[in-house]
């Protein structure tokens, strides 16, 4: 998809790492913190992960669910004509 490599280019200079774990309850709660040993409620934990380098993370609180990082990206990236401002290379 050109049009997310061109995003990626006009944005990556701007981007900066930084580690992140989270965990999902049985309740829908959704936290995340950069320490592994951040919740104490092990049982009502039904998902738990980390956000990998270069992904995205994003909890729509209208929806009530987690977007994930492709859809982020697909969205984001077709919303400006990135390809035309990078250039052909894009």
């Amino acid at each position: 998809m050109p049009y997310r490599r061109a995003a990626h280019r006009r944005h990556a200079g701007s981007q900066r790492p930084a580690p992140a774990r989270y965990i999902v309850t049985d309740d829908d709660l959704v936290i995340m913190a950069s320490e592994r040993a951040f919740c104490r409620a092990e049982e009502r934990i039904v998902k738990k992960w980390r956000l990998q380098p270069g992904k995205m993370f994003l909890v729509d609180l209208e929806k009530g669910r987690i977007v994930d990082d492709k859809e982020i990206k697909d969205t984001l990236a077709s919303g400006k004509p990135y390809a035309e401002w990078m250039g052909a290379s894009a």
